[in-house]
């Protein structure tokens, strides 16, 4: 049994609700006595399952706002939406809890109702009582009409009705229970709000990005083979065994980026020639011929707007090399990048340095073929963002 409560008289709200978009909307108030004005937002201090979350801000990453009006206290008024990415095929699990939206006195009314609503009738929701989003048998269900300031719960959502890419939002409605002697509160005040995409073709969750990592990794030093390597690791990740192929002979990374786009797993390509480096082919690439932040710019215009793990197929210096590259989108103000091939296991790095590195590789890999075959090879580069 919760305990009941009351709460201090509300205060009188001055404002209307406005169209809920980026910029901030003010809640509508009644001024009614008795309220129950919580907070739901995302449990920061446990993992989502089959889900990426973003709430951070930064000069190049914005989220909307809502501004919860005068009768919550002003450090909660401004509501950051968070911008959650889900599963297609599985269900995600958003850990949640409920918090007091005002700091009371006196009397207080610390239960009452939530009611969540989708924008998209075509999702399913469930409600677990939970205070993380481990999986357990017999789990209790969260009592939406029992709710009380402190909750942790769990949503779980159902998109597989939806397709790859469709956005939707679930905003979240708090009201009273119950009367306290002959007085119910009669206001249903918006206390939360969710931005949701499920994940696009050409964007991949940890568990994916995992497959490939794991698999790459146990053939470091055993195979030698840098396009072998790259298949398996996808195959993996695909779990589609015809990636790998019995021979290699005459085969190299543009061949075999054919062969994917028949399967349907690029979903586009982008060659930056041998005159992106000062002399081409002809001398070391020593520095860039004009931008500094070529890649960078490519690889952000590719990223932006899609939390998840983005994977390309990366071809250098005319196909002699081969490696994977997977940049990092899951917190949006804090890029990161991997390099996977068959020679060294590497450590991420900022997406800031991409064009550093990807100018530090493209000389090792010239001088190397240099050294080989006594050829000074043509430095352009080829990738391939690999899609389901």
């Amino acid at each position: 049994m919760k305990q009941i409560k009351l709460h201090k008289v509300a205060r009188l709200g001055l404002t209307k609700e406005n169209s809920i978009s980026n910029n901030v909307a003010p809640n509508e108030f009644t001024s009614e006595r008795y309220d129950f004005l919580p907070v739901v937002k995302i449990n920061k201090t446990e993992e989502p399952k089959n889900a990426i979350i973003s709430l951070k801000e930064c000069t190049t990453h914005t989220k909307s706002k809502l501004n919860l009006g005068s009768d919550y206290d002003e450090e909660h008024r401004e509501y950051i939406v968070a911008d959650i990415v889900i599963a297609k095929n599985s269900t995600a699990r958003i850990p949640l809890m409920v918090k007091r939206g005002y700091d009371p006195w006196g009397f207080q009314n610390d239960d009452g109702v939530l009611d969540f609503k989708s924008s998209n009738g075509s999702i399913k929701m469930n409600f677990i009582d939970n205070d993380d989003t481990d999986y357990r048998e017999g789990e209790d269900k969260y009592d939406l009409n029992n709710a009380e300031n402190g909750d942790e719960l769990v949503l779980e959502i159902t998109a597989k009705a939806l397709s790859r890419g469709n956005a939707f939002s679930i905003s979240v409605y708090a009201s009273d229970n119950k009367k306290y002697g002959n007085i119910k509160s009669k206001r249903k005040a918006l206390c939360g709000k969710f931005n949701i995409k499920v994940i696009e073709n050409d964007v991949f969750m940890e568990e994916e990005r995992e497959l490939v990592i794991r698999k790459n990794e146990e053939l470091v030093g055993n195979d030698k083979v840098c396009f072998r390597v790259a298949d398996k690791a996808l195959s993996n990740m695909f779990d589609n065994k015809k990636l790998v192929l019995n021979s290699y002979a005459n085969e190299n990374s543009y061949t075999r980026m054919k062969s994917y786009k028949k399967l349907g797993y690029v979903k586009e390509e982008k060659i930056f020639d041998q005159f992106i480096y000062k002399g081409g082919g002809n001398y070391e690439p020593t520095e860039y011929s004009k931008s500094n932040k070529l890649f960078f710019s490519y690889f952000s215009k590719q990223i932006k707007s899609k939390l998840g793990y983005h994977i390309y197929y990366f071809s250098m210096v005319k196909g002699y090399h081969v490696l994977l590259l997977i940049i990092d989108n899951t917190d949006p103000c804090n890029v990161k990048f991997k390099i996977l091939d068959q020679i060294r296991i590497r450590k991420e790095d900022s997406f800031d340095n991409i064009d550093k590195e990807m100018l530090r590789l493209t000389n090792v890999l010239w001088n190397s073929a240099l050294n080989n075959t006594g050829v000074k090879y043509n430095t352009e580069s080829a990738i391939w963002k690999i899609e389901r």
